[in-house]
C-alpha cells in the first residue's frame, strides 16, 4: 500500500501512517492557486479509460445477452446508464489521486523562509532501502553540493526521503508527490529541515525541485516541476524592494540560470 505524505507549508514527516492528504489543512496564503496534478497520473489516465470502457461495454453486452439474468434484456437507454454510471465510478479513484497531489503554488520568498537547507549540486548517489525503525521503504539521495546559500553542508549531504524515490528502478512504493531523483543530475534543492525520524523533501513538493539543464545557447537553466509558475508572485513589499529590477527581468520565465536563482536567495535571507 502506498504512503501519501502531505508535505507543504513548513511540515515535516513524523506520522508516516498511509493517510489522505489534505489541502484544506494548508495554511492561508494571499493570491495561491491550485498547482498542476501529477504528469504521471495524468499520463495513466487514457489508458485506464480504455481499460474501464472495455469493462463497461463486456458487463453491457453480457447483460443485454441475457447471461447476467435469464429472461432480462434491458433496453438502450439503460445499457447507456450502466455505462455511464461505472465509468465514473472507476474513473473516481483516479480523480482522487490526481487530488492528492496538488500543492499551494509557493513563491520564491515563502520557499526561502521555509526551507533549512538551500544549494546546488550533483546527485551523486541514490539507493533506496527499508529503514527498520519505521519499517517502511526510504531512499537515501547524496549530494555533492556547489554553492551553498542556507545552511551548513560538508563536503556532501545525504537526505532521507520517505518511500522509493529513485527514477532508476520500478519505483513500487514511492510517496506521490514527493519528486524523484536520479543518480548523475545536476538540481538546485530548497529542503525542510530533518524530522525526529530524519525525513525530509523539497518545500512545497516538485517545487522545491529545480533541476538544471542546458538551454538552446548552452547555458545552464533551472526548472522546477511546476516550470517556475508564480515563483516570483505575491512577493512582500520588502522582498519586491530586495529583488529589484530582478523581478521584472526573470518573472514569468519558465527556466532561469541557477546562479540568478541562488542570488535571488541570497537577496531575501534574513
Amino acid at each position: 500500500m502506498r504512503a501519501t505524505i502531505f508535505l507543504t507549508g513548513g511540515s515535516k514527516v513524523d506520522n508516516i501512517t498511509p493517510q489522505k492528504p489534505d489541502p484544506l489543512k494548508e495554511p492561508a496564503a494571499s493570491g495561491f492557486l491550485r498547482a498542476t496534478p501529477n504528469p504521471r497520473l495524468v499520463s495513466f489516465m487514457p489508458s485506464l479509460r480504455i481499460r474501464t470502457t472495455y469493462l463497461c461495454s463486456q458487463f453491457v453486452h453480457a447483460t443485454a445477452s441475457g447471461r447476467c439474468r435469464a429472461g432480462f434484456r434491458p433496453g438502450r437507454r439503460l445499457e447507456r446508464w450502466i455505462s455511464w454510471t461505472l465509468l465514473l465510478i472507476l474513473l473516481g479513484g483516479a480523480w482522487t489521486s490526481v487530488r492528492a497531489a496538488r500543492a499551494r503554488p509557493l513563491n520564491l520568498e515563502e520557499m526561502t523562509q521555509h526551507a533549512d537547507r538551500i544549494f546546488s549540486g550533483r546527485c551523486v548517489n541514490v539507493r533506496v532501502a527499508r529503514d527498520p525503525e519505521l519499517d517502511q521503504t526510504v531512499t537515501y539521495v547524496t549530494f555533492a553540493p556547489h554553492r551553498v546559500e542556507k545552511g551548513r553542508l560538508g563536503g556532501s549531504v545525504t537526505i532521507k526521503l520517505l518511500g522509493d524515490q529513485g527514477l532508476d528502478g520500478p519505483r513500487i512504493a514511492a510517496t506521490e508527490g514527493v519528486p524523484a531523483f536520479r543518480k548523475g543530475e545536476e538540481v538546485v534543492l530548497f529542503l525542510y529541515a530533518d524530522s525526529r525520524r530524519g525525513l525530509t523533501s523539497p518545500v512545497g513538493f516538485g517545487q522545491g525541485k529545480f533541476i538544471v539543464i542546458d538551454g538552446k545557447d548552452g547555458r545552464p537553466l533551472a526548472l522546477n516541476e511546476f516550470a517556475n509558475e508564480r515563483l516570483l508572485d505575491n512577493l512582500s513589499p520588502a522582498a519586491g524592494e530586495r529583488l529589484g529590477e530582478a523581478i521584472q527581468r526573470l518573472r514569468g520565465r519558465k527556466a532561469i540560470p541557477p546562479d540568478d536563482l541562488l542570488d535571488l536567495v541570497r537577496s531575501l535571507r534574513p
